[in-house]
Parts: structure tokens; C-alpha cells; sequence
């Protein structure tokens, strides 16, 4: 089991490597969970 976390955490660390940097592999996690969010950012105004 120890092995396959190994594997799994280079395969992590290959991926925010290749975004050179890792604010930008957040920033494509936050904005991906945001796309595929069901509610609105903001709510709506009633007149």
C-alpha cells in the first residue's frame, strides 16, 4: 500500500511541475470545482 501512495504522489507532484507553478495548479483545481458547481456565485436579487 505504501508503494502505490508513493506512486500517486510523484504522479501529483509531475502534474503541479507542469503548471510551473503551484498557485496555478490550485487555481485550475478551484476554477474546474467552480465550472462544474451546481449553485450561483451570487445570489439572486429580488425587486
Amino acid at each position: 500500500m505504501s508503494l502505490e501512495g508513493e506512486a500517486q504522489s510523484r504522479v501529483l507532484r509531475k502534474q503541479i511541475e507542469s503548471y510551473g507553478d503551484p498557485r496555478l495548479y490550485a487555481l485550475s483545481i478551484v476554477s474546474k470545482q467552480l465550472a462544474a458547481a451546481a449553485s450561483h456565485l451570487s445570489p439572486n436579487r429580488c425587486s
